[in-house]
């Protein structure tokens, strides 16, 4: 019976060693990617003169798609925050970007929830039930000159809807922003 009892013991012993040892370095994990969220952010506001062509030769020679890149961003934006909770969140850049997404009432409130071990899917269910949503009315409308091109929209639009999240935050208000898509100006 003590046989038995040795090697559930060892096994026991070595998940506890284990579980620890991965559960510190998920915080590690976190805190690289708040620092590539800020890298890219930094990057992007230092490059924001030379056109959408920087940001291009950006994705490019750091091998990150666009859709990485604009996730990165969002991240970077709301590193301060997340770095203070870090040991709460989840290692995962998709799951950070999902939870950046929210309004900033529920970000506030999520980020003190721990998220670890939080799939993507489960942060951006969280807090969607309750009252509904209060309606929205138009408040302005942002028309951009054909000149700028199509490239430098993704990074303009990135652009307004944080200045939304942060004119937001001021006021504590949800803010939103949609993007149109329009054929013809007069």
């Amino acid at each position: 019976m003590h046989d038995s009892a040795r090697p559930t013991e060892m096994r026991d012993q070595l998940v506890e060693q284990w579980s620890a040892r991965i559960a510190r370095s998920s915080g590690t994990t976190v805190e690289g990617i708040l620092m590539q969220g800020e890298n890219v952010l930094n990057a992007l506001r230092d490059l924001r003169p030379y056109g959408p062509q920087a940001r291009r030769m950006l994705e490019l020679r750091a091998r990150l798609s666009r859709p990485t890149m604009s996730k990165l961003e969002a991240i970077g934006r709301h590193a301060g925050l997340l770095r203070l909770r870090a040991n709460r969140l989840p290692a995962s850049m998709s799951s950070l970007y999902v939870l950046t997404q929210r309004p900033w009432r529920h970000f506030l409130k999520a980020i003190e929830t721990d998220l670890r071990g939080m799939s993507r899917a489960e942060i951006s269910c969280l807090f969607t039930a309750g009252p509904p949503k209060a309606a929205m009315c138009p408040l302005m409308t942002i028309v951009i000159p054909r000149t700028a091109g199509k490239a430098a929209r993704p990074a303009l639009i990135a652009d307004i809807n944080a200045a939304l999240m942060q004119i937001g935050e001021r006021h504590a208000i949800d803010l939103q922003g949609r993007a149109a898509r329009v054929s013809s100006l007069p």
